[in-house]
């Protein structure tokens, strides 16, 4: 019974914090849509260092997306494109 107990609680925890993360990329993505990009920057960089998945490096990679709709001929993004898929992919990888 107490292991139970044990990873019911764990499980909550670790429920908890994916909900923040998906709230605080939801913030992120409002941000997106009212063209606020220092906001939008900051939450990116939260999600980067916080987070134990790659949500940080999937909302970069949709940030990146977007200034290249713009302009699609920008080369500065390519190496944050390269790396930020990089840790993506390593995350999906079978452990």
């Amino acid at each position: 019974m107490p292991k139970t107990l044990f990873l019911l609680s764990l499980l909550f925890y670790v429920n908890l914090a994916i909900a923040s993360w998906q709230e605080v990329a939801k913030e992120g993505t409002q941000a997106h849509l009212n063209g606020d990009y220092d906001q939008v920057k900051l939450i990116e960089q939260r999600l980067l260092d916080n987070a134990d998945f790659p949500i940080g490096h999937i909302f970069a990679l949709n940030t990146i997306i977007t200034h290249l709709t713009w302009d699609d001929t920008d080369t500065q993004y390519d190496d944050a494109i390269l790396s930020h898929t990089s840790e993506v992919l390593n995350w999906c990888e079978p452990r």
